[in-house]
């Protein structure tokens, strides 16, 4: 198995791991603060429902007893306001006194259910203070335990923890620091701030620029926990090659639209030369019994079972799609019709993001649109940014087999209009119900035919051309240069051009005397 950066840190900040009820445990007074004060305020900011549990009453350090810990609770409800949360809960239980075991779970557990939390804060498993590891542990377990897929974000204070989402606290830094400088009794020990305003800064090693600080998390769901417990304590991809091995991925089903129609083939070849190995296809068409019919890949190419799906010939293109994806029992769906084709890492690729971010709900990747005319690529546009919903409604296509989208979606309601004779009004449907994780490659081709004679299907029913405004006025040069070209050939093949060849071969030589 081979890996790049990108499997080990995230490349990107995220603004925000809400959205969602939030319940923060914090060990000890000051620990909400230097792990996680940056998405305390982020949730703060969005409106997020939000809790803050102090476990202990931090007193352990100072031998004073209960004084020094009144101090200390003090310090983390002068740290609230800056925040913006309100108050702390104390439990005041005893500063390293607590242990992982079943009253600490169960009193976690009844906190999640009061809160009714979607995101549950806690130490990571690689602290080493104990009472941060007890709280870790218990934390992971209360989650796995809790009805719901709630996500565990782990947050870093004494260790650096292997993460899987940095959040950007840029314009944070300076209240966070201000939160921090309210716990004057700890800082007289050691400059925790400093510290911790250092670790978000090293955090911004694999971002742009523009990122100064960053908090680093690892998010692992509810639902995840309770199929593989030991995630929680896993620092990452390079430690599961086993069980990614032993576990097969979550099915994906490959939608193919117009399977039976001149090129169909081509784009179901490409879906079988797929390297992802969990594929079904759904193939719809109009005579399935003339599909069935077509020339079969070599012994061993389908790789992957076929359901034929037969459509009447009249059927609007969305009311296709639909019945393609309610025939679809994948977790992830991918639709493409008889003009796309697919690298063979498409799939495998997008699924590899999606696993590795672990919350995104669709992955997009680039495109390429090309043109042909009579058999010549006239020209050929390159697509990798987020679909822009103005030039989806201006007549640009957006090729969507470039979006790989959890089938939670579907049944969420996000479909095609039954009457739908083109994407448009899917693609601004599926975009804003869901954010895409963009993935850097161009692994999805869409042909466009121009004119008659060319080996690659035309564009659906309805579909608009793939170049929009960009093909014009350049198109129609490139068009007549092509019919100059054909009658420069024709010309040349004629009987009168093999007649004259001598005298055009004389011309030549008295033109070199």
């Amino acid at each position: 198995m081979s890996f790049v950066e990108q499997h080990f840190v995230p490349y990107r900040a995220e603004q925000s791991l809400g959205p969602g009820r939030a319940l923060v445990f914090a060990p000890h007074p000051d620990d909400e603060v230097l792990g996680c004060g940056g998405a305390i305020m982020r949730h703060v900011a969005a409106g997020d429902p939000l809790a803050v549990v102090i476990v202990t009453d931090g007193g352990a350090a100072s031998g004073a007893g209960s004084e020094y810990a009144r101090v200390r609770e003090q310090e983390s409800r002068c740290a609230a306001e800056i925040l913006g949360y309100g108050e702390p809960l104390c439990w005041r239980m005893p500063d390293r006194g607590i242990a992982y075991g079943e009253a600490l779970i169960e009193r976690m557990m009844d906190a999640i259910r009061e809160q009714q939390a979607d995101l549950v804060y806690v130490p990571s498993w690689w602290e080493m203070h104990p009472d941060h590891y007890a709280v870790a542990l218990a934390g992971a377990e209360a989650v796995r335990r809790s009805e719901g897929d709630i996500a565990l974000v782990m947050y870093e204070v004494g260790v650096p923890l292997h993460p899987n989402r940095l959040l950007d606290i840029t314009d944070l830094v300076q209240r966070k620091q201000a939160a921090v400088d309210c716990f004057a009794s700890q800082l007289a020990q050691q400059d925790y701030g400093r510290h911790i305003g250092a670790l978000n800064v090293y955090r911004t090693y694999t971002l742009p620029a523009t990122v100064l600080a960053a908090e680093a998390y690892r998010i692992v769901r509810g639902d995840a926990l309770r199929l593989d417990p030991s995630l929680a304590v896993r620092p990452g991809v390079y430690y599961t090659q086993r069980q990614a091995e032993a576990v097969a991925p979550p099915l994906v089903s490959a939608i193919l639209l117009g399977a039976d129609r001149a090129h169909g083939r081509e784009a179901l070849d490409s879906v079988f030369h797929q390297t992802y190995p969990n594929l079904e296809v759904v193939a719809l068409a109009e005579r399935t019994d003339a599909a069935r019919s077509l020339p079969q890949p070599p012994e061993g190419g389908a790789r992957f079972p076929v359901r034929w799906v037969e459509c009447d010939p009249s059927t609007p293109r969305g009311a296709t799609a639909n019945t393609g994806m309610a025939q679809a029992t994948g977790t992830y769906l991918l639709i493409l019709d008889e003009a796309t084709l697919l690298d063979p890492d498409h799939v495998a690729s997008l699924m590899t993001w999606l696993c590795l971010d672990g919350q995104a709900h669709l992955a997009r990747s680039g495109a390429i649109l090309e043109e042909f005319l009579d058999g010549r690529l006239m020209r050929r546009v390159e697509l990798s940014g987020d679909p822009d919903p103005a030039r989806i409604d201006s007549g640009q296509v957006y090729p969507l087999a470039s979006l790989l989208f959890e089938r939670a979606l579907f049944l969420d309601g996000c479909r095609f209009d039954d009457a739908a004779s083109d994407d448009t009004d899917f693609l601004k449907g599926i975009l804003a119900s869901a954010d895409p994780l963009p993935v850097d490659r161009k692994s999805v081709r869409r042909r466009h035919r121009l004119s008659p004679g060319v080996p690659y299907a035309q564009p659906q029913r309805g579909s608009s051309d793939p170049l929009g405004e960009d093909r014009d006025p350049a198109s129609r040069v490139d068009a007549r240069i092509q019919a100059l070209e054909h009658e420069v050939e024709a010309l040349r093949r004629s009987s009168s051009w093999r007649v004259t060849a001598p005298m055009r071969a004389f011309s030549r030589l008295l033109r070199r005397l």
